[in-house]
């Protein structure tokens, strides 16, 4: 309206763009998952304001279940910026699985990736590890790991996918859970099957 604007909620952007962009769209990822500033909200009609919650709860099981494949920054109270190194891992350790002939699935009931080989099932959690030490990227991997095992099958092995080399004995601590560890080498991945 030259020179003007109107303030639209995020659910009424999330409803007109989720039927132009592809669901894995950084800015439906964004709709669903970002935090909005709620002054900036108070301008639009009560009964036309969502909450982010409300969006994570509506979209979140349709459309956001894998990370983001860009880099992207936003502003919410102060500049935010998301890297994807996790995309970046998945994406090598898929392309490793896929060069060895195994057929991975990708993002299934939140688990990073599934295989067979050798016809034992395995659910790996991937942890980039750019900004963060091994030890503390296998610490939260573990509880997620053993979680989707609970959830989904308790029968699948179990493998932790870290971005660099953890020291040896975070590899034997890993193992003594019962839980593989494989990480990247800068050229291929290393694989540490528990017995």
């Amino acid at each position: 309206m030259h020179s003007s604007y109107q303030a639209i909620s995020p659910e009424i952007a999330l409803e007109i763009l989720i039927k132009h962009l592809p669901k894995n769209h950084k800015c439906i990822n964004w709709l669903v998952e970002g935090e909005f500033d709620e002054n900036l909200l108070k301008k639009i009609p009560a009964n036309r304001n969502a909450s982010s919650q409300k969006l994570r709860k509506k979209y979140k099981s349709k459309y956001a279940n894998s990370t983001s494949n860009l880099p992207f920054e936003y502003w919410v109270e102060g500049k935010r910026a998301v890297n994807p190194y996790h995309s970046i891992l998945q994406a090598k350790f898929v392309s490793y699985l896929r060069k060895n002939k195994i057929i991975p699935l990708e993002d299934k009931d939140f688990i990073d990736v599934q295989y067979e080989e050798n016809g034992v099932l395995y659910f790996s959690e991937l942890k980039p590890t750019n900004n963060i030490k091994t030890k503390y990227a296998i610490r939260s991997a573990i509880g997620q790991i053993l979680e989707y095992s609970y959830k989904s099958n308790k029968k699948a092995k179990l493998e932790i996918v870290v971005g660099s080399k953890p020291k040896k004995e975070e590899i034997e601590f890993v193992k003594s859970l019962g839980i593989s560890i494989s990480y990247w080498n800068g050229k291929s991945f290393v694989k540490n099957r528990a017995s």
